[in-house]
C-alpha cells in the first residue's frame, strides 16, 4: 500500500482485480503447507491431464500452466493435485462481485478470475478512489486470497496492468497494487506509463499463438516496442485487428464490456437530488427499497435473513445498520417491523444523499413439511408448534436486534459424551431451539460447575468422609461407577489422563452430589465434586 500513499488526487474510474492463483487457492489455500509444498489444479487437455493452476511454491519448482501432469510429477514427486471445479470458481467470483456491489452496480466478471469495477459517478460517495482501494485491499487480505489490483482511466490498460505487471512472489499479504497516470488516454505519454508498457508483453493483446510468434520473430517483445512502430505500418503488416487491440491497450480507445445485471444481486439504492435528514423521510425510503427487494426475492422463490441498510452522508462518511431475522423470509413487513428498533441508531449528520439496501444470507424458500408426529411426545409437538409460529420468530428477531445478536442464546445439544461439553451456546436469531434432547444412559446433575477438589482422609478405595466448601459430609449411599473416557482426538488438558469414574453419592444430610477421581493432567490427583443433583 506504500505506492498508493504516494498517489494522491487520483481521478481514475476503473478498478481491475485479478486473482492469479484462484483455482488452487480455493481448493488448497487453507492448507497448512500451502507456502512450503507444491499444489496444482488439473484439467483435461486432449487425452491428458494438464496443470490449470499452480501455487507460488510450485512455480518456483518449475511447474508451469499447461504442463502435462506426468511431466509435473517428474519435477515434483510430492505434488498434491485436485481436479478443476468450474462451479467453485463461479461461486467465489459471484460472492466477491456481490461484495463489490457496495461501491458500484457496474461490475463485470471476465475469464473466471478477473473482476472489473466501473466507478463512474460513485467515487464521491466514498471520498476518493484511494478509500475504495484500501477497503478492497483489506477485504481480500482478510479472506487470505492472492490478488493483483490496478486502477486506470480506461478498461484495457487497467486489465493489462493487473494481469501482466503483477509480482508473482510469495508475499506476506499476497497482494499487488498498481495505478496508472491520469493522462493514460492522451497522446503525450508520461515516463511512468512508458515504463509500464516496457513491462507489458505482447500477450496482453490476447492474440492467438501464431500471431504472437510472428510478432516476436521481428524482435518485438513488449507493447512499448510495438507502440514505437507507426500504426500505418502495423495495419499493412498485421491487419486492423492488432491495431484496434493496441489502441485500446494504450488508452486511445475505450473498451465496451457487459456488466452483471443488478437483478442478480439483491440490492436497491437511490441517489437523492437533495440531502435529507428527517427520520420520517429515511423510514419511507427504507420501506420503499425493502419492498422492492422482497418482491424480487418472492419472484425468485428466495428469502433473506439479513438486510443491510447503508447511509451515505454528504461529508463522505457512512453508516451501516444491519437487521437480522431468526429465519429466512421474503416478507417486507418482517424487516420493516425490526427496523423500528434501530431508528434511534440513525445519524443523519449534515444530510444523507445516497441510500442503499441489500439483502444477505440468501436461501431458497421451500414449503414447510407437516409434522407427522412420529416417535415424538405430545409435549414436544406442542413445543414445535410454538417454535414455528410467526409471532415467536418475530419476538426472537426483535429481541436480538434490540439487545444484541450474541445476548439472546439457546442451549443446543452437541456431539460429545464429555459432561461439560454436551451442550453449546448458539445465537437465537440464527438457530431454532431443540425440543428434544438425547437422554444419557446415566442420570446427570441438575447443576454442573467446574470440578472442585475435596479434602478426603486416607481410605484405600473410596472416601467415606470428606470436606467440601468448608463443610464436612458423610457418604451414606453411592451409585456407580460410570466410566467416561476422554475424547482422544481432541487435546483437552483436563482430560489428558484418559479415564474418570463418576459416582452419584447421597450424604447422611440428604445432599446428592456427583463425585469423580482425577488421575492427573491439569487437575491434581484426588477426588472432585462436579455437580449437584438437587
Amino acid at each position: 500500500m506504500k505506492y498508493l500513499e504516494q498517489n494522491k488526487n487520483i481521478k481514475n474510474e476503473i478498478i481491475c482485480i485479478w486473482f492469479p492463483y484462484l483455482p488452487v487457492e480455493i481448493s488448497f489455500g487453507q492448507h497448512a503447507k500451502f507456502k512450503t509444498n507444491a499444489f496444482a489444479i488439473t484439467a483435461k487437455k486432449g487425452n491428458k491431464q494438464a496443470l490449470y493452476s499452480v501455487n507460488p511454491f510450485g512455480e518456483l519448482l518449475g511447474l508451469k500452466l499447461g504442463m502435462d501432469l506426468s511431466e509435473a510429477h517428474i519435477l515434483c514427486k510430492n505434488l498434491i493435485t485436485d481436479h478443476y471445479c468450474h462451479q467453485k470458481n463461479v461461486s467465489f467470483m459471484m460472492t466477491q462481485a456481490k461484495w463489490c456491489n457496495q461501491f458500484t452496480p457496474r461490475i463485470s466478471i471476465e475469464k473466471e478470475n478477473l473482476l472489473l469495477l466501473n466507478l463512474k459517478g460513485c467515487i464521491h460517495l466514498f471520498g476518493n478512489i484511494e478509500n475504495i482501494i484500501k477497503r478492497i485491499h483489506n477485504h481480500f487480505k482478510k479472506i487470505n486470497i492472492s490478488f493483483s489490483l490496478s486502477s486506470g482511466k480506461n478498461i484495457t490498460p487497467a486489465k493489462a496492468l493487473a494481469k501482466f505487471n503483477s509480482e508473482k512472489t510469495i508475499q506476506e499479504d499476497r497482494s499487488t497494487i498498481r495505478i496508472l497516470d491520469n493522462n493514460m488516454n492522451s497522446n503525450s505519454m508520461t515516463q511512468n506509463n512508458l515504463n509500464f508498457f516496457k513491462k507489458i508483453p505482447i500477450e496482453a493483446l490476447e492474440l492467438n499463438a501464431s500471431e504472437n510468434e510472428e510478432i516476436k520473430y521481428l524482435g518485438i517483445e513488449s507493447i512499448y516496442d510495438l507502440q514505437n512502430i507507426p500504426h500505418k505500418d502495423l495495419l499493412t503488416r498485421f491487419g486492423p485487428k492488432l491495431v484496434e487491440k493496441l489502441r485500446k491497450l494504450i488508452g486511445f480507445e475505450n473498451e465496451l464490456t457487459a456488466y452483471i445485471k443488478p437483478e442478480n444481486i439483491f440490492s436497491r439504492s437511490i441517489n437523492l437530488p437533495e440531502p435529507i435528514g428527517l427520520i420520517s423521510d429515511i423510514i419511507k425510503l427504507f420501506e420503499k427499497l425493502t419492498r422492492s427487494i422482497c418482491n424480487h426475492l418472492q419472484d425468485m422463490n428466495k428469502g433473506a435473513s439479513i438486510l443491510n441498510f447503508q447511509l451515505h452522508r454528504i461529508d463522505h462518511t457512512k453508516q451501516l445498520i444491519q437487521i437480522k431475522r431468526a429465519e429466512t423470509t421474503s416478507k417486507p413487513e418482517n424487516f420493516i417491523m425490526l427496523f423500528t428498533t434501530k431508528i434511534n441508531q440513525i445519524e443523519a449528520g449534515f444530510g444523507i444523499d445516497f441510500i442503499r439496501v441489500y439483502a444477505d444470507k440468501i436461501e431458497d424458500l421451500f414449503p414447510l413439511q407437516d409434522n407427522l408426529n412420529i416417535n415424538t411426545t405430545k409435549k414436544n409437538n406442542i413445543i414445535n408448534q410454538i417454535f414455528e409460529k410467526e409471532e415467536y420468530k418475530n419476538l426472537v428477531s426483535k429481541l436480538s436486534n434490540k439487545i444484541g445478536f450474541d445476548s439472546l442464546i439457546y442451549l443446543h445439544p452437541s456431539q460429545s459424551h464429555i459432561p461439560e461439553n454436551n451442550f453449546q451456546k448458539v445465537s437465537a436469531v440464527f438457530c431454532r431451539p431443540k425440543s428434544f434432547w438425547p437422554t444419557p444412559l446415566y442420570e446427570r446433575p441438575l447443576v454442573m460447575f467446574k470440578p472442585e477438589i475435596i479434602k478426603t482422609f486416607k481410605y484405600k478405595k473410596f472416601p467415606k468422609l470428606f470436606i467440601w466448601r468448608k463443610k464436612q459430609y458423610n457418604i451414606n449411599i453411592r451409585f456407580g461407577p460410570e466410566r467416561i473416557a476422554a475424547e482422544w482426538w481432541l487435546d483437552n488438558p483436563q482430560w489428558r489422563s484418559g479415564l474418570r469414574d463418576y459416582w452419584k453419592i447421597e450424604t447422611k444430610c440428604g445432599t446428592k452430589l456427583w463425585l469423580f477421581e482425577a488421575k492427573g493432567a491439569e487437575l491434581d490427583g484426588g477426588w472432585y465434586i462436579h455437580g449437584n443433583f438437587v
